[in-house]
């Protein structure tokens, strides 16, 4: 048995295939799942999704969504999709130092702090795909 997994940007349909297991950044963690999965909506958060198939795993980076699990299959409605060979992490640690200094000077609470950790969350995750 396996899962059918779908990533969608609002510009594209980033993968489609099917997997032994997908992991996936929710917002309240990691989870896993499995072809026999109970269904769930969640909301995605930045970060890594790892597809197990056979022996073998592929990573892609997401943006923040919402995944939804049904029998069978795993779809992601994320506003960033990037393979790993596509990203400058070299880039990305530059860009995240300047959003760390940016955090600094954000106050708590506000709608632009929130802007900010949300492109520091990103930042990192790009650098861990």
């Amino acid at each position: 048995m396996s899962v059918q997994i779908t990533i969608v940007t609002p510009s594209q349909l980033a993968f489609n295939d099917t997997a032994d297991e997908v992991q996936i950044p929710g917002f309240a963690g990691e989870f896993g799942v499995l072809p026999s999965h109970a269904s769930l909506l969640t909301l995605a958060r930045p970060g890594v999704v790892t597809i197990h198939t056979g022996g073998a795993q592929r990573r892609f980076l997401v943006g923040r969504g919402v995944a939804e699990v049904g029998e069978g299959q795993v779809t992601l409605l994320v506003d960033l999709f990037e393979t790993p060979d596509s990203i400058d992490r070299n880039a990305a640690k530059a860009e995240l130092n300047q959003a760390w200094a940016d955090l600094k000077s954000t106050a708590p609470g506000t709608p632009e702090r929130a802007t900010v950790e949300n492109q520091i969350a990103l930042l990192q995750a790009r650098i861990n795909a």
